[in-house]
C-alpha cells in the first residue's frame, strides 16, 4: 500500500497527509472500520471538507460509502478522486 512512500511525501510536503483505515482486518497501529464521520473527526480532518483534495482508493462498497460521506459534507466533485480496487 506504499506506506513508506506516503510517509516520505508527508515529510517532504507539509501540506500533504495520508490516513489509512482497514475495514477487513485489524492491523496494529492503524484505524479499523470505515471512512465515516467518526473517523474523519478522530483524524482531525473535519476542517478540510471544504478546502482539501480527497484521494480515496478502495473496494466498491467503501467508495460508495465514502462518496456519500463527502457529498453529505459538501465536498465538490472537483475535490474528490475515487479509485476502485478489489482483491
Amino acid at each position: 500500500m506504499y506506506f513508506d512512500e506516503l510517509e516520505a511525501l508527508a515529510e517532504k510536503y507539509p501540506n500533504f497527509s495520508h490516513h489509512i483505515i482497514f475495514s477487513g482486518e485489524e492491523v496494529e497501529g492503524f484505524a479499523h472500520g470505515f471512512v465515516d464521520n467518526d473517523f474523519i473527526k478522530e483524524e482531525g480532518l473535519v476542517e478540510y471538507f471544504q478546502t482539501a483534495t480527497w484521494h480515496v482508493c478502495g473496494p466498491p462498497p467503501m467508495l460508495e460509502a465514502t462518496k456519500q460521506l463527502l457529498d453529505d459534507n459538501n465536498v465538490t466533485e472537483e475535490q474528490a478522486y475515487l479509485e476502485e480496487f478489489s482483491f
